[in-house]
C-alpha cells in the first residue's frame, strides 16, 4: 500500500480494517460448516422419512391381515370384525394407537386368529411393528430441526460477515480515495 507521496501505507494489527477482515474470514469458515450441517440435515430427514414410511407400511400390513381375518371370524365370533376394523382416520398417531390397542384386544382371541390362518407369532409381529413405527416417528423431526437450525446459523453468519464487509468497504474507500487504481481493485 502506497500513499500519493510515495510512502507505504500499512494496516496495523488491531486496526478496524484487519479486525473486520479477520471477522469476514472467520464467518466464511463458519458458513462452510453450517452448509455441511444443512445438507446433512436434509439427507438425514429424507432417510428418516423413508424409514418411517417403511415402518408404517409394515405395521399397516399386519393390521390389515388381522382385520381381514376378523371379518371371516365374524361368522363364528359375533362382533369381532367391529373390534378389529381398520381405522378410518389413518393419521400416524391413530394407526399407532390402534395397533397398540389391538395387541391387548387380540390376546383373548389369539388361538382363534391362529386357527384362521394367522402366523403363530402375529401378536409379537404386531408389537414389534408398532414399536418400530413409534421409534421412527421422532427421527424426521430431529433431522428437520438440524437443517432449520443450520439455516438460521447461515443467516446469522452472513449478517455478521456483511456488517464486517461494510465496515471494511468504508475504510478502504477512505484509505484509497486518492488512489483510483487501488480503489478500483478493491471494488472489483
Amino acid at each position: 500500500d502506497v500513499s500519493n507521496n510515495g510512502r507505504k501505507k500499512s494496516t496495523p494489527n488491531g486496526s478496524v480494517q484487519k479486525t473486520n477482515m479477520t471477522k469476514i474470514i472467520t464467518e466464511i469458515g463458519l458458513l462452510d460448516g453450517y452448509m455441511v450441517q444443512q445438507v446433512g440435515g436434509s439427507g438425514d430427514a429424507g432417510q428418516a422419512y423413508e424409514v418411517k414410511d417403511t415402518s408404517r407400511e409394515n405395521m399397516r400390513e399386519i393390521m390389515q391381515d388381522i382385520a381381514n381375518t376378523a371379518k371371516v371370524m365374524e361368522y363364528a365370533i359375533d362382533g369381532i370384525a367391529d373390534k378389529f376394523r381398520m381405522p378410518y382416520n389413518k393419521s400416524d398417531q391413530n394407526m399407532l394407537a390402534t395397533a397398540k390397542s389391538w395387541v391387548d384386544e387380540a390376546a383373548p382371541y389369539e388361538t382363534d386368529f391362529i386357527a384362521y390362518g394367522l402366523q403363530a407369532d402375529f401378536l409379537t409381529l404386531l408389537t414389534d411393528a408398532a414399536s418400530a413405527f413409534d421409534g421412527s416417528m421422532a427421527a424426521p423431526t430431529t433431522a428437520v430441526d438440524q437443517r432449520v437450525a443450520a439455516t438460521a446459523l447461515i443467516g446469522e453468519s452472513i449478517r455478521r460477515g456483511m456488517i464486517a464487509l461494510r465496515i471494511c468497504d468504508a475504510v478502504m474507500r477512505n484509505n484509497y480515495f486518492d488512489q483510483p487504481g487501488k480503489l478500483a481493485a478493491w471494488l472489483s
